[in-house]
């Protein structure tokens, strides 16, 4: 198909767009700033560019001078982006010759798919020979903590989530008949949007730095860290050394044993002295575990006034840290402590930011779950940089490696970008995106950000097989409660419910789904809608729920579903639909007749939740009557 480049700087405009482009079949790319679309159409020239005109570093019109200016790009394709106010720079545009413009004030995914659609001719939209390149995918630029940050009076540019369409707010239909007065799914986005890009900074550039610069010391340590950091800083460290300062520190010995013989370094029999423990683990990576360590340790009291537990959040990032390492394990066996470290420290920045900012980053969490947006994204607008910014900024003040640097900055990013910004780095950034996603559906603790983010791109990506996922499932939830209890203190420990019997109290009546996707064993929307439900019975399922990653899966995914139901021996029924932003649903002719609903993905908890709860009450009282 005909490949499409995306130019804005605001993802909440730019990754909609992306997911219901690729839905349709078109190849697509992203940029944030005219300079990265010039640098991606260098590589591989696009078949239409979609352009902002307000844009950072180099704005949409400069951009389009610079393409009419090349005689390879005399003649491609713009449709412009535009607020209200560029009125006068479409009128340049239009001199300059676009295909025609989208006002971001009355903005619907539908009217720029027609649009889209409307440019291409049939022999244009016809798929590519070979020999015409694959469209570069450009990633946009980090925040990144040691550059100039903006002043307080700007709005900071929000850097790039692939794959973080704001996810549509579910509306209950029977058949293909929407509730009455139920805004639309363009209308929530629009405005989700509007109400994002209104948000200000909630402090100044001086006022943050002062505030996180304490955090770059190593202070608050035990002494015992602070002595085994000590000795390994010397690259003739030895082995005694080591081993003498971890012994004199029983609380500190008990956790490197324990995980010295967890799934993280264990491949054998278990080791019962700490010398055993340092040589399993290795003088190389000491340093490191005592570090981990430490960091839990220092980092163990209470941060989250509200939202998030401080248990909750460790048992996320030990989770991250297990699955990473199994990952590890199964792609080629090596940097297993590396993958287990960068999970562990993944998320560290937001607790960072509670520390740091108290009851300001809880209302940084809150506008995040009010508008629907990822709480990075938000982090950026009202802080001026997120939780990963922060901690490039720490390891780097704590010594730490590059190559444990970059998984953490990048992990949220969608494989295609990844590829963009950090190409040498790209299996140890997926890596822990995957595994992040993973804990994510698997309901292991949280972070503060409830979203379910799909996996078969990263499972892809990385060449990860069905059965390395279902041997995580089976076992990373053991594995992450033997480590999480060697990590963390008796008293941390106690009272620490699990996230999935939370959550699944929240519901209106018991969730037993039939699950329907192009590649259920791969995808996290099944993991955690297995998690939700629980323990299976024999009782027949009451809802389905279908995962439609694309538009070309309709067919086979409504077919699959007859076919469920027919085996399961039961009516058609309630219908939770999962695709990008909202946009796909299954023919007509299997909706009809059923009560349905949509959510977009990826897809908030709390939205998933509301939405298979309003199908199961309904349920519960049409057949009470």
């Amino acid at each position: 198909m005909a490949a499409i480049l995306i130019v804005d700087d605001m993802p909440i405009f730019r990754e909609p767009i992306e997911v219901v482009l690729r839905g349709e079949g078109f190849e697509t790319a992203t940029a944030s700033n005219g300079k990265e679309a010039l640098a991606a159409m260098a590589v591989a020239r696009p078949d239409l560019v979609l352009l902002d005109l307000g844009m950072p570093v180099m704005d949409g019109l400069s951009c389009l001078r610079h393409m009419r200016a090349t005689q390879r790009f005399k003649s491609t394709p713009v449709i412009i982006l535009s607020a209200e106010s560029d009125r006068v720079h479409i009128t340049e545009a239009v001199k300059l010759g676009i295909t025609g413009y989208l006002l971001k004030s009355g903005f619907s995914l539908k009217a720029m798919l027609e649009k889209v659609r409307a440019t291409f001719s049939p022999t244009t939209a016809a798929p590519k020979t070979a020999s015409h390149a694959p469209l570069a995918v450009v990633g946009p630029p980090r925040t990144r903590f040691a550059s100039p940050l903006p002043s307080a009076t700007s709005t900071p540019v929000a850097p790039a989530i692939p794959n973080h369409a704001p996810p549509a707010v579910a509306s209950v239909r029977t058949g293909q008949n929407i509730a009455a007065r139920a805004p639309s799914d363009s209308e929530r986005e629009n405005a989700a949007a509007t109400d994002f890009k209104s948000l200000k900074p909630i402090l100044t550039r001086s006022d943050l730095m002062e505030r996180l610069k304490a955090c770059e010391e190593l202070k608050g340590f035990s002494p015992t860290v602070s002595q085994v950091l000590k000795i390994t800083a010397s690259p003739n460290s030895s082995l005694e050394a080591v081993s003498k300062a971890v012994r004199q520190d029983q609380a500190m010995a008990l956790k490197i044993l324990k995980l010295a013989n967890s799934s993280v370094y264990s491949r054998g029999d278990r080791v019962d002295t700490i010398q055993q423990a340092i040589l399993r683990i290795g003088m190389q990576s000491i340093r490191q575990a005592v570090l981990n360590v430490g960091v839990v340790e220092r980092f163990s009291s209470p941060a989250f006034r509200e939202h998030v537990s401080t248990a909750h959040f460790w048992e996320h990032s030990i989770a991250c840290g297990i699955i990473a390492a199994e990952i590890a394990h199964a792609m080629d066996g090596k940097e297993a402590d590396s993958a287990f470290t960068s999970g562990l420290l993944h998320d560290l920045g937001r607790v960072i930011f509670a520390e740091a900012l108290g009851d300001r980053y809880i209302g940084v969490i809150e506008t995040a779950r009010r508008l629907n947006v990822p709480l990075e994204l938000v982090e950026t607008r009202m802080l001026l940089l997120n939780h990963a910014d922060v901690m490039d900024r720490l390891l780097n003040a704590w010594k730490f490696p590059r190559h444990l640097v970059e998984p953490i900055m990048y992990h949220h990013l969608s494989a295609g970008s990844v590829r963009g910004v950090a190409p040498t780095r790209m299996p140890e950034i997926l890596r822990l995106g995957l595994a992040n996603r993973l804990a994510h559906a698997m309901l292991l603790g949280t972070s503060g950000n409830e979203t379910i983010y799909p996996t078969e791109e990263h499972c892809r990506a990385l060449n990860i097989a069905p059965a390395t996922i279902r041997a995580i499932g089976e076992s990373a939830r053991q594995q992450t409660d033997d480590t999480k209890y060697a990590l963390m203190s008796h008293a941390a420990c106690q009272a620490w419910p699990r996230r999935s019997e939370q959550l699944r109290a929240t519901l209106t009546a018991p969730f037993r789904p039939v699950y329907i996707s192009a590649a259920p064993e791969i995808d996290a929307f099944r993991i955690f809608c297995n998690e939700l439900a629980g323990p299976r019975t024999e009782e027949p399922p009451n809802v389905a729920v279908v995962h439609i990653a694309s538009a070309k899966e309709r067919r086979l995914l409504g077919e699959r579903l007859i076919a469920a139901e027919r085996d399961a021996a039961v009516q058609p029924l309630p219908l939770l639909m999962l695709s990008p932003a909202g946009q796909t649903t299954l023919d007509s002719g299997i909706i009809g007749g059923r009560r349905c609903t949509t959510v977009g993905t990826p897809a908030a908890v709390h939205h998933v939740i509301a939405a298979a709860s309003t199908l199961l009450r309904t349920t519960g009282e049409r057949e009470a009557a």
